[in-house]
């Protein structure tokens, strides 16, 4: 079995296969890294990506994050075929900013809005974002 030419070449075929593979994804990460400069909590609870001309794409793997004031939080993850490194994207980061007392409720929220990045209507090619979200 060892000296079959068949196995040999499926051997070399998915190593080569394998090796490109990796190659293509290599440095694709992208980093996310928000900063709550603010006074208040802020609550991330969605991330989004949207390639030019496609559709928004939920990219928070473990639900909300909360930031006490100056906490950073960094998540990075590998893009989709849609949002690919070499496409053109926007990102979009809902914030809940909550009072000091930690209260649960729509009565303890001071402000909800979408940050975007680069902006609302801008696109970037760049892999690291990074974002402040400034909690009164």
């Amino acid at each position: 079995m060892k000296n079959n030419p068949l196995v040999k070449f499926i051997t070399i075929f998915f190593s080569i296969m394998l090796f490109f593979s990796t190659q293509a994804h290599a440095g694709c990460d992208i980093k996310v890294v928000i900063t709550n400069n603010g006074a208040s909590t802020a609550h991330i609870t969605r991330l989004g990506v949207k390639v030019k001309a496609g559709t928004w794409r939920n990219i928070q793997e473990h639900g909300k994050r909360i930031l006490s004031q100056g906490q950073t939080y960094t998540e990075i993850f590998k893009p989709t075929i849609q949002s690919g490194c070499n496409n053109r994207r926007r990102y979009r980061f809902k914030v809940v900013c909550k009072n000091s007392s930690g209260a649960i409720g729509l009565s303890s929220a001071v402000s909800k809005n979408w940050i975007y990045h680069p902006s609302e209507r801008g696109w970037t090619r760049n892999d690291n974002i990074e974002i402040n979200t400034n909690c009164p």
